[in-house]
């Protein structure tokens, strides 16, 4: 069963890129979180890679119909050579994607093959990854102390903030299908979280929810990220098939 919205909230969970603005002003950022931020900001300076796990619903409803999509995946990037690898399962259907410099390699599960796009070249190349995105949303919206809390036997920092929806859509492209026209949305609600380890500044976690409507559609995203294994030896290889049997345009349809 369909209804109008769950493309876009997929698609946005998917490309696990962040959230948009709560109505109203917002007080200024805490000294305290904006200080912690600029220590995340540095030690990201020297990441060459790492490795991501993911976990998310996607709930959708339109008028007397409602759709609930769980997704849940992994990757691993690889800052050095410029490449990430990345596995998501929805409804069933696991689709990989490769970034391999600024060229997208999307797994078109229904055709067989890989569509081929270009990612947008208007950033740093780390900052087309999960965490890298992530950290953008952050640094470009108030940020609040959140205080501290042990995860898993790590100290961590949490910092909190509610990126506008123009923060949002100035991210950069990753790919053809990671386009999301969220202009005609309302927003009602959106918090994004990062755990930070408090001895090395590296974040740990990131937590995501948005409510959005627009007409008598309705949507919420919940996902939360983990991030680890940094600095671990990380190799991406692009399969064969990826120069051989692709779709210059992205996946059909």
């Amino acid at each position: 069963m369909q209804t109008r919205f769950p493309a876009a909230v997929v698609a946005l969970l998917l490309v696990l890129s962040g959230c948009v603005a709560l109505p109203g002003g917002q007080p200024p950022s805490d000294e305290r979180a904006v200080d912690e931020r600029e220590r995340v900001t540095s030690a990201l300076d020297s990441v060459s890679t790492y490795r991501f796990t993911v976990d998310g619903t996607v709930s959708a409803s339109d008028g007397d119909r409602t759709r609930i999509v769980d997704v849940s995946g992994e990757g691993v990037v690889d800052r050095r050579r410029q490449r990430m690898l990345s596995n998501a399962t929805a409804d069933g259907t696991t689709r990989s994607r490769y970034l391999d410099g600024y060229t997208s390699y999307a797994e078109c599960p229904e055709w067989g093959g890989w569509g081929v796009d270009n990612a947008s070249e208007s950033t740093a190349w780390f900052y087309l990854t999960p965490l890298g995105r992530q950290v953008t949303l952050v640094r470009e919206s108030n940020v609040y102390w959140g205080g501290n809390e042990t995860l898993d036997g790590t100290r961590t920092s949490v910092l909190v903030a509610h990126p506008s929806k123009e923060t949002l859509t100035s991210l950069p492209d990753i790919g053809r299908t990671t386009q999301t026209d969220l202009s005609r949305a309302s927003i009602e609600n959106a918090t994004v979280r990062l755990w930070v380890d408090s001895e090395t500044a590296r974040p740990v976690k990131s937590d995501l929810r948005i409510d959005l409507s627009t007409g008598e559609a309705s949507g919420t995203v919940e996902v939360t990220v983990r991030y680890h294994s940094y600095d671990e030896p990380a190799t991406v290889s692009l399969p064969a098939s990826t120069r051989t049997d692709r779709y210059e345009l992205g996946c059909p349809g």
